[in-house]
């Protein structure tokens, strides 16, 4: 072996012990990692909500959850007016074309509301628009972001 050989390997080996402590120094301290890790998420998240409601190129709502005790299925409901799809305006112009889901048994006048629906259409009439949007606006409330709607409403059987 000749000396620039032995040079780098002695460099490598001091990179390596370099590497090994600033792993053990970080891992001393992996709670405070972690907890610092997911308040950077959450404040990711939130932002990302903040950006989405701010450049919405329409209506946007905050989904209103109300807790039905009735048990079985007297009371579920998903009832959203003027829902569209948040990239729904890419491919016909800029158009946003909204569309009304209710779904459940409890209506809010106590009308009976259907608990499926059957959904047709012709081919890209938009039909899979509308369930993409209904699935989205589900998630997305879920997680307490705003719906892409003019208002919703959940009546469900637990806390969320």
């Amino acid at each position: 072996m000749d000396e620039e050989d032995e040079e780098e390997s002695t460099l490598l080996e001091k990179e390596a012990l370099l590497l090994s402590g600033l792993m053990v120094s970080f891992n001393k301290h992996t709670e405070e990692w972690q907890t610092v890790v997911e308040i950077l998420a959450q404040m990711d998240v939130l932002s990302s909500f903040a950006a989405a409601a701010r450049t919405s190129l329409n209506a946007v709502c905050r989904p209103v959850f109300i807790h039905n005790k009735q048990q079985g299925h007297g009371g579920s409901v998903l009832a959203i007016k003027g829902l569209w799809h948040p990239f729904g305006t890419r491919d016909n112009g800029g158009v946003i074309v909204p569309n009304d889901v209710e779904l459940g048994t409890a209506g809010p006048d106590s009308s009976t509301l259907p608990r499926t629906m059957l959904l047709t259409g012709p081919n890209m009439g938009g039909k899979s628009t509308l369930l993409r949007a209904t699935c989205l606006a589900v998630i997305m409330a879920q997680v307490r972001s705003t719906i892409p709607s003019d208002c919703c409403r959940f009546c469900c059987h637990h806390r969320l």
